[in-house]
């Protein structure tokens, strides 16, 4: 793969980006190269599920590898939070034009990226992706060659012997502090009581409405955008915002955008051409009770069962000694037939059922492991875990079933994005379970959500054979 190979590919993948994806991705390219000697741009893309905020990443970053070709080596340093959404930027780079090379005798003149994670094998280099742990001098050379390094944020030091001063990429922003990015700036641009170099590029690209660090220290939840807006008294800071989406069936993207609207004051979302009528295509099995047929069939993209009449929560344990949490067990019996059937009736991976509680995440998990074998327990998982992730098929479990109506958490005004993040996961179906008439109604997020159009509404004990 050669330079005129990777122009050509960033050409054809801009020609199939709307508009506002190419203006963001313009607004990388254009911030760092008009950020000269001290100077700080700060491009902002707001970017909500499902809108292809990486993809635009990746083209600025190719963009401008591009263009400052010809004014030396580009450098530039992609920081994620997660070692998924490292991974998930990584396959687009390389699916792009970029490539990577092991250490060699000769290192061709080409567009480079290469991912570096703690904890793997040096001499491996599989998969672009080479490990930090006992790594030999021959190998940091090679790694100082390409144009792009992907690391976590946690492990932003490992850049700083590779680049004097990158340009910096923070994907998925919402789920990075302020005290973690401004270490990770240190780390990236100076350490080791160096005089550091200002930053003179710096991207932000993520969904201020994702979920922060969930931690009972408030202060460590407020991410960096909100931070910066608060540190220069701006109430909004200038944003690109990206408003089409292209993973969810309309009627999930309506349900999206009821929150969206009524809990969060804020814009709508747009749903591609492509994906409006997507579908839930599972071959069901014969002997399903007619409650859970209803609630799976591909028919209804988004199914709203309300489990007040299922019983009550209870304190539990949740998959770490001593973590203390909150389970649901009828409604988590319920979630686990429910992916049992949608499980049987297509491929068992394109199931995922999400809860904000890790004491329902073991419940369900023990319940499909039983059931579908180690493929069930791996099919279940927080929904802070799954940011950034997706699914054909996502069940959610609430727990919460109270007459005092207490949410714990999910009532708190930051952490209550766990609805809106589970919800915005799905592809082409989703069924979200939740005491609303015991223990939601009255809360905004719920109400906007349960006022959906389209959305078929069912009884818990209906579903319950």
């Amino acid at each position: 793969m050669g330079w005129e190979e990777l122009e050509e590919r960033v050409r054809r993948w801009e020609e199939r980006m709307n508009p506002e994806q190419r203006r963001a991705a313009e607004a990388i390219v254009r911030g760092w190269n008009e950020a000269g000697e001290g100077g700080f741009l700060l491009p902002i893309v707001d970017g909500p599920p499902g809108t292809g905020k990486t993809h635009v990443a990746a083209v600025g970053c190719a963009k401008y590898v591009l263009e400052a070709r010809g004014r030396g080596e580009p450098e530039v340093a992609y920081l994620c939070k997660t070692n998924f959404a490292c991974e998930r930027a990584k396959q687009i780079l390389l699916e792009m034009g970029f490539t990577f090379y092991p250490p060699s005798t000769t290192l061709p003149d080409a567009p480079l990226a290469v991912r570096i994670k703690a904890g793997e094998q040096a001499e491996q280099w599989e998969d672009g992706v080479v490990g930090w742990d006992n790594m030999s001098k021959l190998d940091e050379d090679f790694l100082k060659m390409h144009h792009i390094l992907l690391v976590t944020v946690d492990s932003a030091r490992k850049v700083h012997r590779m680049r004097r001063n990158p340009k910096m990429v923070v994907d998925e922003f919402s789920q990075v502090n302020a005290m973690d990015f401004f270490a990770a700036v240190e780390r990236v641009c100076g350490a080791g009581g160096e005089q550091a170099p200002l930053l003179q590029g710096l991207a932000l690209l993520g969904d201020p409405l994702q979920l922060p660090l969930v931690t009972t220290q408030s202060e460590l939840r407020t991410n960096i955008l909100h931070y910066l807006e608060c540190l220069f008294h701006s109430r909004t800071l200038p944003r690109h915002r990206l408003k089409k989406q292209y993973r969810m069936n309309r009627v999930i993207c309506e349900g999206v955008n009821m929150i969206r609207e009524k809990a969060w004051n804020t814009y709508r979302l747009e749903t591609a051409e492509e994906v409006a009528n997507r579908r839930f295509e599972a071959n069901l099995p014969g002997d399903l009770p007619g409650g859970i047929r209803e609630a799976l069939d591909p028919d209804h993209p988004l199914v709203l069962v309300d489990t007040s009449d299922l019983g009550d929560e209870r304190r539990g344990f949740g998959q770490v000694a001593g973590d203390c949490s909150v389970s649901n067990p009828a409604e988590a019996r319920l979630a686990t037939e429910l992916a049992w059937a949608a499980m049987r009736g297509t491929n068992p991976k394109e199931v995922r059922v999400l809860t904000p509680y890790s004491a329902q995440v073991r419940a369900i998990g023990e319940g499909l492991e039983k059931l579908a074998g180690p493929v069930g327990r791996e099919a279940v998982s927080t929904v802070w875990r799954a940011q950034g992730q997706e699914w054909p098929c996502v069940i959610v479990s609430l727990v919460r079933s109270n007459d005092d109506r207490r949410l714990g958490f999910l009532g708190d005004e930051i952490l209550k994005a766990q609805l809106y993040v589970a919800v915005s996961r799905a592809q082409a179906k989703l069924v979200v379970l939740a005491a609303h008439k015991r223990t939601f109604e009255g809360h905004k997020d719920m109400d906007a959500l349960w006022e959906t159009p389209g959305a078929l509404k069912l009884r818990g004990k209906d579903l319950c054979r």
